[in-house]
């Protein structure tokens, strides 16, 4: 596992340098987990917990994505997804004809990456939940 069994302390140290002054962030050493809340209340509040293959972020509404780990592990490959989400939000899409879950789908853009639950030939409505930094300008 190497220096991804770290990683939790490490992000939380520095999503809380890059972000504290837009957000508030919570670790528990216990579970590992972080909570991060904006601090003007906007945009999107999450619960990132380690889960072996990566880090699951759970965003409400039942739904949630998990950021796959790689190897060899680079701590950006989980801190430029989270960090989108705090500049940026992520869009979700609802199909026109709901059937199975999960029913709300996402589309998380970062640098290096797309991560989608979007079913290929769906129809969906779709709209994006804004992230912190909107709110407040620059960091």
């Amino acid at each position: 596992m190497g220096d991804f069994a770290r990683v939790m302390p490490r992000l939380y140290s520095r999503l809380s340098s890059e972000y504290g002054t837009i957000g508030r962030f919570f670790f528990d050493s216990d579970s590992g987990t972080i909570t991060a809340i904006s601090r003007s209340g906007y945009g999107l509040s999450m619960i990132l917990t380690d889960v072996g293959e990566g880090i699951r972020i759970d965003l409400g509404l039942g739904l949630s994505l998990v950021i796959p780990h790689n190897e060899p592990f680079d701590l950006s490959d989980v801190s430029a997804p989270v960090s989108s989400l705090i500049e940026n939000g992520i869009t979700l899409h609802v199909p026109l004809e709901p059937a199975g879950d999960p029913v709300v789908r996402y589309t998380l853009e970062f640098p290096g990456g797309v991560m989608s639950s979007r079913i290929p030939g769906r129809a969906y409505t779709e709209f994006t939940v804004g992230g912190w930094s909107s709110f407040f300008g620059s960091r």
